[in-house]
């Protein structure tokens, strides 16, 4: 009898066995998929949120962001804007209506004449922003350029040259001159001019050397003309319009030279301010070459200008 039962039991668990087998490969099965389907989700929601991203409109706006966000310091108290991989010119604005031609300055024989100065550019938003607003103030200024920003921005730089603006030089990467060799001074001066001609046909003859820094060796190098100011807004540290348009209109002059900086737009909106109160007291706003011409300089390249009386 008890040899009867071990077999049946015996039997019973031969029986059971495929059934067991069965049930843990069903939950083997299970369990991978719920492990792939959790790995997968991720993957998902990452792919839905990047068909979004390709809208026009979002694409547009990360374009204006960059612009307007992304900088960079070189050390010094300036902050720069990141160039972006192109000058991004803007489509819809009529370049046909630009003032190609050279204005008669006859007409400003003794008025009061003040120039507004450019450095640190070209940028698209706030040169782009200036351009747009000059000819309400029957204005010309003057831009120096940092070569390394030429060719990125070389459509900006294009439409101020055509407008009668004068494009002067900033050095090609913003470095303290008096600290240099005499080869790397002459590569920042001659790549920056080389890349300006390029783009305007015209070598610069007017430099600004950074922080202001030079002497007789690199006046000598340069072979240009030093261009300096009377006028510092200090629009880098403030980026406060009304300041900057005030410390202008407060301390104006004839023959005055303005320092600012065209990567902001507030101190594009701090110039054009100051134009509109300084047209009604009868101020001029004309190049460093319309100035000289109007008072009858004959500049001298082993000097600094910061400004020009008769």
């Amino acid at each position: 009898m008890e040899k009867k039962m071990r077999k049946k039991n015996n039997y019973r668990k031969r029986k059971l066995k495929p059934k067991i087998r069965l049930c843990i490969f069903i939950i083997l099965i299970i369990l991978t998929f719920n492990f792939i389907n959790n790995i997968l989700k991720p993957s998902n929601a990452s792919k839905n949120i990047s068909i979004e991203n390709v809208k026009p409109q979002a694409i547009d706006n990360a374009q204006k962001d960059i612009q307007q966000n992304d900088t960079f310091s070189n050390g010094s108290n300036n902050v720069y804007e990141v160039s972006p991989p192109n000058d991004i010119t803007n489509k819809d604005k009529n370049i046909s209506n630009v003032n190609n031609s050279e204005r008669d300055i006859n007409k400003f024989k003794d008025k009061k004449l003040i120039a507004f100065t450019f450095d640190d550019g070209p940028s698209y938003k706030g040169t782009n922003k200036l351009l747009d607003n000059l000819n309400k103030y029957n204005a010309r200024v003057t831009f120096f350029v940092v070569g390394s920003r030429v060719l990125t921005y070389k459509d900006t730089l294009k439409r101020a040259y055509n407008m009668g603006n004068v494009i002067g030089s900033y050095t090609y990467s913003h470095k303290d001159l008096l600290k240099l060799s005499n080869s790397d001074i002459l590569n920042e001066i001659r790549k920056t001019n080389d890349d300006i001609e390029s783009v305007i046909g015209e070598r610069a003859k007017y430099l600004r050397p950074p922080y202001g820094n030079t002497n007789k060796n690199i006046k000598n190098l340069s072979n240009m003309y030093t261009i300096l100011w009377d006028l510092d807004t200090e629009d880098w540290k403030y980026k406060d319009k009304n300041k900057i348009s005030q410390y202008i209109i407060d301390n104006a002059h004839d023959g005055a030279i303005v320092l600012l900086h065209d990567l902001y737009e507030t101190s594009v909106d701090g110039a054009l301010l100051a134009m509109e109160e300084l047209e009604k007291e009868g101020y001029v706003f004309v190049t460093i070459e319309e100035m000289v011409t109007l008072k009858g300089i004959n500049l001298d390249k082993t000097k600094n200008y910061f400004q020009f009386d008769k």
